[in-house]
C-alpha cells in the first residue's frame, strides 16, 4: 500500500525510549506527520523483517538497510545525528579490546547514516 505523508503512519520502533521514536514523535509532528507507534521491538531484526512485511515505517541506521526495505526520502524531516561511544575500563584497554574497538569504529565509519524506510 503506497504511504500517505498526509494521513496516519504506522511507525515501528525499538521501545518507548527508543532515539528513533524521538525523532518520529518529536520532528515529524512537529513537520505535520502524524506517526502511529504499531510495534515496539527490541531487536534490528524485528524491526527491519516488519519494514520488509510493509507494516510500517522505521528510522533505521544505513547497515541495517538490505534486499526489501526501501529508503523513504524528501517527506520526513532530516534524521537526528547519532554518536556511538565504547567505553573501556582502563583494567581492559588491552590489544585485542584496542583492536575490537578500532574494527567496530571502521565498520561504523562505512555504514550509511541513518534513513528512514518503509
Amino acid at each position: 500500500m503506497p504511504l500517505n505523508p498526509l494521513g496516519s503512519i504506522p511507525f515501528l520502533s525499538f521501545d518507548k525510549n527508543c532515539f528513533y521514536r524521538q525523532w518520529g514523535f518529536a520532528d515529524g509532528q512537529a513537520q505535520g506527520h502524524h506517526f502511529e507507534q504499531v510495534l515496539e521491538c527490541p531487536s534490528a531484526a524485528g524491526v527491519k523483517s516488519t519494514v520488509r512485511s510493509g507494516l510500517g515505517v522505521a528510522l533505521l541506521n544505513g547497515m541495517h538497510l538490505s534486499d526489501g526495505i526501501e529508503v523513504i526520502e524528501g517527506i520526513f524531516p532530516p534524521p537526528p545525528d547519532i554518536t556511538f561511544v565504547a567505553r573501556i575500563h582502563p583494567k581492559s584497554r588491552t590489544e585485542p579490546v584496542k583492536a575490537l574497538i578500532d574494527e567496530i569504529a571502521r565498520e561504523l565509519h562505512a555504514s550509511i547514516p541513518l534513513r528512514a524506510a518503509g
